[in-house]
């Protein structure tokens, strides 16, 4: 045996054993098993007075099979239509989550004096949370399909993000630069190869992959699986980018053959082994000292991401019309750094253009919020309990009818929705060319006015007052255009759901739509818009101005939210007293997405109100006994309780305190899913059984 493969052997053997050791002491504490491996790391590193020591530099090479493996396993659980699917659930949320943390990432190298690239790749690694520390705490939490879904959704997104920031800080570390010119270069040459790797092995990887999987051989789908990984991450790297990029391509090329889950699942072991090797690399390069070294800024750090993540999450969820329940939930279950953190710092490592401290801040981050983010989703339905309660009724009644508005939007018919989406991709073709205007300006303004100070013979205020006035005056026109694109997405949303009703409620309850969807338009393209320039810009004044409109929209919102409360108990009290009047149910309908958020003239719900579904209790159903407080359906659900009919009583906005009776009738609002759940909880009967009422079968 030759001296170069019995050191691999060394430090393979070496390696595993270790990481063996550790991943399941970390699993027996029910820590994720990565916590384990980083700690092997240190172990075997050559930072730690362990008298077992394995080579950095072939500890990385075999690592980088780790990287690859990975990379491949998240192509292959992300097809195109997947992506599709989730976008209109999460497009927004995402956006605004990823632009803040990489904001706040920017923001805190600035803050520590680093570099313009090594503050970007900070604000790279920050961005991304980890799926696979998600995953984990889900397993034992099992928390509501929705909300899986939901927060499922944004991990994807960033998963695809993760690709392209790669890519893209690849490019940065090999000295592409900074300049408008490198920028506009570096992305186009992105789209060029993009589109090229897919064209060409679209044409070939699903159709090959679909005639080796009829072979129904595990070993050769096993050996093409990996061979078509390989070869698209070389092809990647000769190209120049991160060979993370080319097996990312190659997963996703396999997974549109259908047959994803068959390779998947012949790959699990593989992938786990190199991910473990992958994360014993990272923890190598390690420095104990520089870690306790760099303690204070780890901990502004790690509290920046939880802190970030939650509010970014769970303002952008709920202003999506997500609700208040999804929102916080997937603000506290997203609160860490992942694995493609460690990616992202591994290229700029490579390359030599990252501060040393970036590796020990990073792992210290992902080690306290992989213990944080297991108590958070625990604590999570008593911290929504919580806010939901501290809320003021106003936003309570206001944010499950908005949550029921973005649900009917959703399923509005395809050719409506294509009104929709034209208003949206102008709103966004606008917004792109401003922020182009304003970060290509800021690279090379200081050029022009050089030029006219030198060449010319400027004075140096006519000089600055010239590179100041013509972006003002390239930028008008663009920010007309913003302006009227955000009028036209209005003026189709609140036809779509509010047509030519005009009845008090639908008055109120379109104009509290159009301000929150203005601030919503403000944070959507604001917040990214502020991260892309914040690399260029010593100053966030662009994020203040962003945050200033976004709050001056929130007070409008609460004002006009106040007339719909108005208006919604107005037409509570009407449906309560025709409910006294009536021997039967009442003609009403339960929320359809197919509608028009309306209702036909049979039934009684005043035009314009919300779709109302009535739930009639008897003695049998647990809820009989209880208070609405101590069902908490809300925060639980998601629905609201509009108000409740006994006989000789009426409650219009309950307070929560009132304990239901055997024959008392509620009526709920609120998104579909949410009031079938409601239903449920209030008509489970004394052997646990959930019932539904017919209006919501029938639905």
């Amino acid at each position: 045996m030759s001296g170069a493969s019995g050191h691999f052997i060394h430090d393979l053997a070496l390696v595993l054993g270790v990481a063996a050791v550790t991943g399941v002491l970390s699993r027996r504490l029910r820590q994720p098993s990565v916590l384990g491996y980083l700690a092997a790391g240190l172990i075997v590193g050559p930072h730690t007075p362990v008298p077992l020591f394995a080579d950095p530099g072939r500890v990385h090479v075999m690592s980088e099979f780790g990287v690859i493996l990975v990379m491949f396993g998240v192509g292959l659980e992300l097809r195109l239509k997947t992506l599709v699917k989730v976008i209109p659930t999460v497009g927004l949320v995402g956006l605004i989550q990823l632009s803040a943390l990489f904001w706040v990432g920017v923001s805190l190298g600035r803050l520590f004096g680093w570099g313009t690239v090594e503050a970007l790749f900070l604000g790279a690694s920050l961005a991304i949370s980890s799926t696979m520390v998600v995953s984990k705490v889900f397993q034992e939490a099992k928390p509501q399909a929705d909300l899986r879904s939901f927060v499922l959704g944004i991990l994807i997104l960033q998963d695809l993000a993760a690709i392209v920031l790669i890519a893209v800080m690849t490019a940065v570390a090999r000295g592409t630069g900074l300049s408008g010119q490198a920028i506009g270069f570096t992305v186009l040459r992105l789209a060029a190869v993009l589109a090229g790797m897919v064209g060409v092995g679209w044409l070939v990887v699903p159709g090959f992959v679909r005639r080796v999987v009829r072979m129904k051989s595990p070993e050769t789908r096993v050996v093409v699986a990996v061979g078509i990984c390989f070869v698209f991450a070389l092809a990647a790297e000769e190209l120049g980018y991160s060979v993370a990029l080319g097996a990312f391509l190659a997963g996703l090329l396999v997974a549109e053959s259908g047959r994803a889950h068959d390779v998947e699942h012949d790959l699990v072991p593989l992938k786990d082994v190199f991910g473990a090797v992958f994360f014993v690399s990272v923890g190598m390069t390690v420095d104990p000292a520089q870690v306790w070294a760099n303690l204070g800024p780890s901990l502004l750090v790690f509290l920046a991401v939880v802190l970030t993540q939650f509010v970014a999450v769970s303002l952008g969820g709920v202003l999506s019309g997500a609700g208040l329940r999804r929102s916080l939930h997937a603000g506290l279950a997203l609160g860490q750094i992942g694995e493609f953190a460690f990616i992202i710092a591994g290229v700029g490592a490579a390359a030599g253009v990252v501060q040393p401290s970036l590796q020990p801040i990073l792992v210290t981050v992902a080690v306290l919020t992989t213990f944080t983010t297991p108590v958070m989703v625990r604590h999570a339905p008593t911290i929504v309990s919580r806010v939901d309660h501290l809320l003021p009724s106003r936003l309570q009644s206001w944010l499950v009818l908005y949550e029921a508005l973005f649900e009917r939007l959703r399923n509005r018919p395809a050719g409506r929705r294509g009104l929709l989406r034209g208003a949206a991709g102008a709103l966004a073709l606008d917004t792109a060319g401003l922020v182009a205007l304003l970060v290509g300006w800021r690279l090379l303004g200081p050029k022009v006015d050089g030029y006219l100070h030198a060449a010319w013979g400027w004075s140096e205020p006519a000089a600055a007052a010239l590179t100041t006035a013509v972006p003002l005056l390239l930028g008008l026109p663009l920010v007309v255009g913003v302006v009227r694109s955000a009028q036209r997405l209005s003026l189709v949303t609140t036809e779509l759901l509010f047509g030519d009703a005009r009845g008090p409620w639908a008055v109120a309850g379109a104009r509290a739509w159009k301000i929150a969807l203005a601030t919503l338009t403000v944070l959507s393209l604001g917040v990214p818009g502020a991260a892309l320039v914040r690399p260029v810009l010593p100053f966030p004044f662009v994020l203040g101005a962003v945050a200033a409109a976004a709050a001056v929209g929130l007070v409008l919102l609460w004002r006009a939210v106040g007339a719909v409360e108005t208006e919604t108990r107005s037409g509570t009290g009407t449906l309560l007293d025709l409910l006294a009047q009536a021997k039967d149910a009442l003609p009403l309908s339960a929320p359809d997405p197919g509608d028009s958020g309306f209702h036909d003239p049979p039934s009684v719900v005043p035009p314009g109100f919300p779709a109302v579904v009535q739930v009639r209790l008897t003695e049998n159903h647990r809820a009989v006994g209880q208070t609405l407080a101590q069902l908490d359906l809300r925060a639980r659900t998601g629905a609201s309780v509009l108000g409740v009919h006994r006989e000789g009583q009426e409650v219009v906005v309950p307070t929560g305190s009132e304990v239901l009776r055997a024959g008392d009738v509620l009526l709920l609002s609120g998104p579909r899913g949410a009031v079938r759940a409601a239903e449920g909880a209030l008509l489970a009967d004394d052997a646990g059984r959930a019932q539904l009422s017919p209006a919501a079968a029938d639905s």
